[in-house]
């Protein structure tokens, strides 16, 4: 029994030691210091707060407490906008749009809001986040057409119509 009772006691250290490995702290300590990057805290002590998520490609995808009445545009600015990982050529295009979800009275989440990150900056409509929206930031890119994509295409309608050209004059 003894033994059984070391061994446990064993694995309950050996299971501590691993969690404080990753850097768990208490939560005074995370913060504005970006102690640790899964939950930051921007509030000051006294004030209402609230939680919201953000997802997606951003510098910080989190859990983020912010004081009551926040406008998206400071999310955008606390999370660090959308990451540029890769490199474009300057033809492409590269669109990040800004989609706001907030849970309906039924438990649903519903989509209150989508637009372009260029537009939010002079956008009027900018809303107030409310504890629990999730803030998803997704990039999309485009490439423009060139002349050289259409030539597969125009060589298929020149070799159909001279297949139904070569039938019609064996028909006749």
């Amino acid at each position: 029994m003894a033994r059984f009772t070391s061994l446990i006691f064993l694995q309950l250290i050996a299971l501590s030691i691993g969690a404080s490995a990753q850097g768990i702290t208490g939560l005074s300590e995370i913060g504005r210091t970006g102690v640790n990057r899964g939950y930051f805290n921007y509030t000051e002590p006294g004030d209402i707060t609230i939680a919201i998520n953000v997802w997606g490609n951003v510098r910080y995808p989190s859990l983020y407490v912010l004081r009551h009445n926040v406008g998206l545009d400071e999310v955008i600015s606390y999370c660090g906008s959308s990451q540029e990982t890769t490199l474009l050529s300057s033809r492409r295009r590269r669109s990040t749009i800004v989609q706001v979800s907030r849970e309906t009275a039924t438990g649903a989440r519903e989509i209150i809001y989508e637009k372009d990150i260029r537009e939010i900056v002079s956008a009027p409509d900018i809303p107030k986040m409310l504890n629990g929206d999730v803030v998803m930031v997704s990039v999309e890119e485009s490439e423009p057409v060139y002349w050289r994509d259409l030539i597969p295409i125009a060589s298929l309608g020149i070799a159909t119509t001279n297949l139904i050209l070569n039938i019609m004059r064996l028909n006749n």
